[in-house]
């Protein structure tokens, strides 16, 4: 066989490996989607939700202690509400005071922690929703904002919260029923994890302070 018979051959031993080198991916391809297909995820879900509800219930807890101590050092100069008016506290009593076994030093750590754990978890279960779908469930009507015609309107809308992730959507009134009370519960508290932040200190270390 002389060099340019070679070279033909050549191109088509390539093409005809290239060929079925083709079909095994798609082969593969296949059969990786079958297994996306029944894989929802739901484990993953329940395990996230789950997790997430058991956070916010020690966020409660914390955060109860939390209004304790600052009502204890406000006198009534300071709003708890206003993340950026800290209360002023010494070192020692930041480090000694405690609430149920807890210095405030250690309640705002728990705090900064568990806040930064639900934002995390809430994210991973946006992406969860990215993969599967979000699954909205209507739950209630609400008046809202019209801002695209000329002049500013209320309008009656629908309000939906994901069930995997509570994001919420606004969309035109269809008729659909509101959902049963304890599943109206975790979409709440679905929306509640979706809305936290990472929880910032409400007191300002100040040196020699006097009372």
């Amino acid at each position: 066989m002389d060099d340019f018979s070679l070279v033909i051959q050549k191109s088509i031993n390539e093409r005809a490996k290239l060929l079925s080198d083709a079909d095994l991916l798609e082969e593969e391809a296949k059969s990786l989607r079958e297994k996306a297909g029944v894989n929802n995820l739901s484990l993953e879900i329940k395990g996230l939700q789950d997790e997430i509800f058991r956070l916010l219930d020690k966020y409660e807890l914390l955060n109860n202690l939390i209004v304790l101590a600052s009502n204890l050092f406000n006198n009534g100069q300071f709003s708890i509400n206003n993340e950026f008016a800290q209360i002023p506290i010494s070192l020692e009593t930041y480090k000694t005071c405690s609430f149920q076994g807890r210095t405030i030093e250690m309640i705002e750590s728990e705090l900064v922690d568990v806040t930064t754990k639900i934002v995390l978890y809430i994210g991973l279960l946006g992406q969860l929703c990215d993969c599967v779908g979000h699954n909205y469930m209507f739950v209630k009507k609400d008046s809202v904002f019209d801002f695209s015609g000329m002049e500013t309107t209320f309008e009656e809308r629908a309000i939906h919260y994901c069930s995997i992730c509570g994001d919420a959507i606004h969309t035109d009134l269809n008729g659909e029923k509101v959902v049963e009370s304890a599943r109206l519960n975790v979409l709440k508290k679905l929306r509640k994890a979706r809305k936290m932040s990472i929880y910032k200190s409400k007191f300002k270390i100040v040196d020699n302070l006097h009372r």
